[in-house]
C-alpha cells in the first residue's frame, strides 16, 4: 500500500505503535521510499515508562516500540534518506 501511494506521488504517513513491524522489515520499509518522496512514520507510545505503556498495551510493547524507533532511525541514517521523518506521539 505504501509503494502504491508513492507511485501516485502522494506524501505517505504510517501511523503505528510499531509492535507488529519485524526488525527485518525496517530496511525494506526505508528502501521502498523514493529519494524524492516524503514519508512520515507516526509511532505511538501510551506512556513515558514501560509500566505506563504496557498497562494500556501489552507487556513488552514499550520495548518493542522503542526498538522500532531506534531501528528506523538507524536505517534512515544508514541509507542517508532525506525524506523520512519520525514523529513520536
Amino acid at each position: 500500500i505504501l509503494k502504491f501511494g508513492f507511485d501516485l506521488g502522494f506524501k505517505v504517513t504510517l501511523t503505528t505503535n510499531g509492535t507488529l513491524i519485524p526488525d527485518e522489515k525496517i530496511r525494506e520499509l526505508v528502501s521502498i521510499v523514493p529519494r524524492t518522496a516524503r514519508f512520515t512514520a507516526m509511532i505511538s507510545l501510551d506512556g513515558a515508562t514501560p509500566e505506563e505503556n504496557d498497562y494500556i498495551r501489552d507487556p513488552g510493547s514499550f520495548a518493542k516500540t522503542v526498538r522500532v524507533i531506534q531501528l528506523l532511525n538507524e536505517e534512515k541514517e544508514r541509507q542517508r534518506h532525506p525524506g523520512i521523518g519520525i514523529i513520536l506521539n
